[in-house]
């Protein structure tokens, strides 16, 4: 378990007692399964070894020395980030959460149908049309999921960092270039969708978000 700063332990206790979630956050050296899946990954996001968070299942996994050099407002800003995937996928249910995730891409594995060829025929060859999927096909459920984790962003912005407009607005505009490119896999290539969406501020009254808020006004992070 990574050691963690006073604040971010004091959220953490309050996801387990509020949300029965019980976080633990570890580093990404540990994992045997991020180790085998980093070089693919890494085809489309070569930062994501060093500088991407992960999370699987109620574990979050950081790059090496990431508590030592990232201060408590950012770290609670991504933490908030990945508890949000956390919450949906436990609503969801993990399997549901993860195929939705990951489609239309997921798809690409009914081509391995196309091995039953070598005994049944070559009409199952048609099969190999799934690799289509490989492309990066728009992914409006990945995009969705990361668009409710992203707006946890301009909460810490507005008030734990207490951001000008304008800064805000960078903001956004670092979240549009995230989901919009290949980070993650050109989930919703179109910046002024995204926009519109993140300017949509209606979003932040769920309860969601307000908890977040509530906890930085209870522990002195806005006032």
């Amino acid at each position: 378990m990574t050691k963690l700063n006073e604040i971010l332990s004091l959220y953490l206790q309050n996801v387990k007692k509020n949300h029965k979630i019980n976080v633990k956050i570890k580093n990404k050296n540990g994992s045997k399964i991020l180790r085998l899946v980093r070089p693919i990954l890494e085809l489309f996001n070569k930062n994501y070894w060093k500088g991407y968070i992960t999370t699987l299942l109620s574990t979050i996994w950081i790059p090496d020395k990431w508590s030592e050099t990232t201060d408590v407002k950012t770290q609670l800003e991504i933490v908030t980030h990945e508890v949000i995937h956390m919450k949906r996928s436990k609503q969801l249910s993990f399997f549901v959460y993860a195929i939705l995730y990951l489609f239309p891409q997921i798809l690409v594995l009914l081509s391995l149908f196309a091995f039953l060829a070598i005994p049944f025929g070559t009409s199952w060859l048609f099969c190999l049309l799934f690799l289509i999927f490989l492309a990066p096909i728009p992914a409006p459920f990945r995009y969705l999921i990361e668009l409710e984790a992203y707006r946890t962003r301009l909460i810490i912005y507005k008030y734990a960092w207490n951001a000008t407009p304008e800064k805000i607005e960078f903001a956004k505009d670092d979240i549009i270039n995230n989901l919009s490119k290949g980070d993650y896999y050109f989930a919703w290539p179109f910046p002024k969708a995204i926009k519109k969406h993140l300017n949509n501020e209606n979003k932040l009254d769920d309860i969601k978000y307000k908890e977040i808020v509530k906890f930085l006004t209870d522990n002195g992070l806005y006032k």
